[in-house]
């Protein structure tokens, strides 16, 4: 692999981390919205209705950041 290619594989690596953080965020938001007693019940499943696939993504993203960091190894801890 030559540099320019470490470097996208880097990018990617970050531009999944980032975006598996940023659902994750997303999710709590909503999750917490939903355990409100304030939120009405019709409130709270459009609110899981637009947490569900949030949470999906985020599996996708993670299995995905899994696969890459499998196949290079050194940059597990990044």
């Amino acid at each position: 692999m030559d540099e320019l290619d470490e470097i996208r594989c880097r990018m990617r690596l970050s531009n999944l981390e980032a975006r598996i953080a940023l659902r994750e965020i997303e999710a709590a938001a909503l999750t917490r919205e939903i355990n409100s007693p304030l939120t009405s019940g019709t409130q709270r499943a459009e609110l899981i209705q637009s947490r569900d696939p949030l949470l999906t993504e985020v599996s996708e993203l993670k299995a995905e950041l899994d696969k890459l960091r499998t196949s290079f190894p050194s940059w597990a801890l990044h």
